[in-house]
């Protein structure tokens, strides 16, 4: 399914994006009294891009399984979407909180120092929408995808009406040394060969 590919590849590339600007004090790595520090999805919410990685795989998966296969590569493409869909509302929810264990790298404070006024970016709204998206393509392979059936998907449209092949021309003189006419048609005559030639 092509749609949940772009939106597993989507969430991926939210989280790599700054989902976090803290506004943190100057500390033994920064100088300074206060800079910004961006915080990247994958810093903030590090359950999302892996999440992300799994709808991918599973986007993938979905166009090459059969019909048991389709309904547990789907529920595993909605549950990967709503994973990565409650990460993103945990960074929303809580921009400073999630920012904290990247700002405590960043000055080497820990705990309650290292809290900083935070601002959300857009990326995390973005996140959170193509992961909902992502579930919603599982549930919809989900439903739908039961009918699909793999073999039809592969199998060849032109290989249907294929042409039986000719007979080599050492078969018509085998057929003409045991006595058959290999010009007559098998299906009018009932037999398999041709009719005697006596």
């Amino acid at each position: 399914m092509l749609l949940a590919l772009v939106l597993a590849g989507l969430v991926l590339l939210a989280a790599s994006r700054p989902w976090v600007v803290a506004a943190v004090a100057g500390g033994p790595a920064l100088a300074g009294p206060f800079r910004s520090l961006a915080v990247t999805g994958a810093d903030a919410a590090p359950v999302v891009p892996a999440l992300a990685l799994v709808g991918l795989a599973a986007s993938a998966a979905l166009s090459t399984v059969r019909r048991a296969g389709v309904l547990v590569t789907a529920v595993l493409l909605a549950a990967a979407g709503l994973g990565a869909a409650a990460g993103a509302v945990a960074v929303l929810r809580d921009p400073a909180a999630a920012a904290a264990p990247a700002v405590a790298r960043a000055t080497g404070l820990a705990g309650a120092a290292s809290t900083a006024p935070a601002a959300l970016t857009a990326w995390p709204a973005l996140a959170l929408a193509a992961a909902v998206a992502l579930a919603g393509a599982g549930v919809l392979a989900g439903v739908r995808g039961r009918r699909w059936s793999a073999s039809a998907r592969f199998e060849n449209p032109a290989a249907e009406g294929a042409a039986v092949p000719a007979p080599s021309r050492s078969a018509l003189w085998d057929e003409l040394s045991r006595g058959d006419d290999p010009t007559d048609d098998p299906t009018a005559g009932g037999g398999a060969g041709g009719r005697p030639l006596a």
